[in-house]
């Protein structure tokens, strides 16, 4: 009598891969794709390093290693297969600087400058420029959405005003008129509105911290 003796030692060999392999604010998931090359006997149990399940396709949110194992019917298990994946959320922290708080008589043109707590962001005005800093020439509010190379993204807004102008008035005394009584007349200069502290002056030229003249 014979016996026929057959070998049935053949393990699976697998392959894993991410796409993408780089997670961030504007790819927020990796899909994990398993490929198994199955030997005649089938397979018999997945084993995933961080999940219990026997899924061959799957998604994830987090960077990291992420490795699988197979068994097939025949006992034999398969070589460990893994893939990483990088991630980076990096948020940015967004402000604006000034050169003015707000445009006066002589302030015309107010420089505005983005400003971002990460290295290699890029900035959009809500006027659409794309640049760094801005110069703008009218009061109202002005944004600027700043993007770091994460894909994060964060706004800061500025709110800039216009002085108003002061209205001046003037008195005179003891009067208006110089008379052989009175050759010295005494002028006190009034401000109302616009921003203190005032300085005046009678020609234009010499200015002084004190309203009398």
């Amino acid at each position: 009598n014979t016996i026929r003796i057959d070998e049935d030692k053949l393990p699976p060999v697998i392959r894993l891969t991410a796409s993408p392999e780089h997670l961030d604010c504007l790819t927020p998931s990796s899909h994990l794709t398993l490929e198994i090359d199955e030997p005649a006997s089938g397979i018999r149990d997945i084993r995933w390093s961080d999940i219990s399940s026997s899924v061959r396709e799957r998604d994830v949110t987090r960077g990291g290693t992420y490795s699988v194992s197979v068994t097939a019917n025949n006992g034999c298990p398969s070589s460990v297969a893994e893939v990483k994946i990088t991630e980076d959320r990096s948020e940015p922290e967004a402000s604006i600087t000034a050169s003015s708080e707000s445009f006066s008589c002589h302030v015309n043109e107010i420089t505005l400058t983005a400003v971002s707590s990460i290295a290699g962001s890029t900035y959009l005005w809500n006027t659409g420029a794309t640049s760094e800093s801005i110069t703008v020439t009218e009061e109202g509010d002005y944004s600027v959405t700043v993007t770091a190379p994460s894909g994060c993204t964060d706004v800061a807004i500025i709110s800039l005003s216009r002085e108003t102008a002061p209205v001046l008035s003037l008195l005179t005394s003891p009067s208006s008129t110089l008379t052989c009584e009175h050759d010295e007349i005494v002028i006190t200069a009034y401000a109302d509105g616009g921003v203190s502290p005032y300085t005046y002056s009678i020609d234009g030229t010499n200015f002084q911290t004190s309203n009398l003249f």
